[in-house]
């Protein structure tokens, strides 16, 4: 025989069918020594029902507009992306090269994407590659311009081949990807424009993403995404040399040892200090100074003096033009002010005769000192300096 089970939770018979729906719907009430050790056991609930604050609600947006094809607005500010082509990097590159759009100012921002490629498999298409332009450039004549390309492809190649053989560097796919930042339309256009200018000044060229804006931001987000598209157009080969050498939080410097303090670096508020005498870093103590009215040619060049001054060292400056600008200078630092005119009591006497013998080297060993004529010596200088 078969017993009927009953239902422990079912209502008892009678009653109508509201508060048969009242009695599923109360909870369970716990044992009073559990509520009393662990406490008031809380329903399962979903975070989004209980209304808790995740960590998705705090690094997401609360509000994107991405209606615009320039830019899209995320939170009041509004972003535009840019990215550097393929083909509009530099060939050959020097250390912190990529630095100059690190350091481009207020508003900008930049994301690389590096991709380690196999080395097996790069050398196979490499070699193959190289061997479809050798044949394509039997066809072509030397006068066309296919033939330039072909050969510059193939160098390419074969440096690509014999660095990775011989010197075991990588081979990577690099990326690049640049954020504009404002909080209205026309400073994000004026920011825009100065980060083109930026790129062409440095050998490069960067593109807008148009109709791109919102896969772009999702691009520069830390997440390792790249939209295809964008990671197509922006797609270049690199060595580990120039990965290594695209390190950017590398500012650049002028500190030379025993230097002259010239100012602070605009980018960077580093130090500027220059010793144009250092036989050890130049070749010579040579210095040109350039720049438009007003732009301060003359104030570095009496600080330069100033401060070679303060170290002890002579200085003398042939002034032909304005050199009454630099009296206070020369007389605040206690130097002579010698102005030649012929209004002037400063001229000196070029016919004056201030050595008394030619046989320095007499003196310097010991030795008897020739009676060479001074005058003489005097005469052939004149005849040299007013033929």
């Amino acid at each position: 025989m078969k017993k009927n089970r009953k239902n422990k939770n079912a209502p008892p018979p009678g009653l109508p069918p509201e508060q048969e729906q009242i009695i599923e719907e109360q909870p369970k009430k716990q044992p009073f020594l559990k509520r009393l050790l662990f406490g008031e056991e809380t329903p399962d609930l979903s975070e989004l029902e209980a209304g808790s604050t995740t960590i998705l609600d705090i690094l997401s947006p609360t509000s994107v507009d991405t209606k615009s094809r320039d830019y899209i607005v995320v939170d009041g500010i509004f972003h535009a992306y840019l990215y550097i082509t393929g083909y509009g990097y530099s060939t050959t590159v020097g250390a912190s090269w990529l630095a100059p759009l690190v350091e481009a100012g207020e508003g900008v921002s930049i994301s690389f994407h590096f991709d380690k490629q196999p080395k097996e498999k790069i050398l196979a298409k490499i070699s193959q590659q190289t061997m479809m332009n050798r044949s394509r450039m039997r066809d072509v004549a030397d006068t066309r311009q296919d033939f330039e390309e072909l050969d510059s492809a193939i160098a390419s190649g074969m440096y690509l081949k014999d660095v990775m053989n011989r010197q075991g560097e990588d081979f990577y796919y690099m990326h690049t990807l640049i954020e504009v930042t404002a909080s209205d339309v026309e400073t994000l256009e004026h920011r825009v424009t100065a980060v083109e200018k930026l790129c062409v000044s440095v050998d490069m060229i960067a593109r807008r993403c148009e109709y791109k804006q919102e896969q772009a931001f999702l691009s520069m987000l830390p997440i390792l995404y790249l939209d295809p598209d964008i990671e197509r157009k922006s797609r270049r080969n690199a060595l580990t040399s120039g990965v290594a050498a695209a390190f950017p939080f590398a500012s650049y410097e002028l500190s030379d040892r025993n230097g002259i303090f010239l100012g602070l670096n605009m980018y960077n508020r580093s130090p500027v200090f220059l010793n144009p005498y250092d036989d050890y870093k130049y070749t010579n103590g040579n210095i040109w100074i350039g720049g438009s009215s007003g732009a301060g040619k003359t104030f570095t060049l009496q600080c330069v003096g100033g401060r070679l001054r303060q170290q002890g060292k002579r200085v003398i400056y042939i002034i032909p033009k304005k050199g009454h600008e630099f009296r206070p200078r020369c007389e605040q630092l206690g130097g002579l002010y010698l102005r030649m005119s012929p209004s002037s009591p400063d001229c000196p006497n070029i016919m004056a005769i201030r050595r008394k013998s030619l046989d320095t080297y007499a003196g310097l060993k010991g030795l008897a000192s020739r009676d060479d004529s001074v005058l003489a010596d005097k005469i052939s200088q004149l005849i040299i300096c007013l033929p």
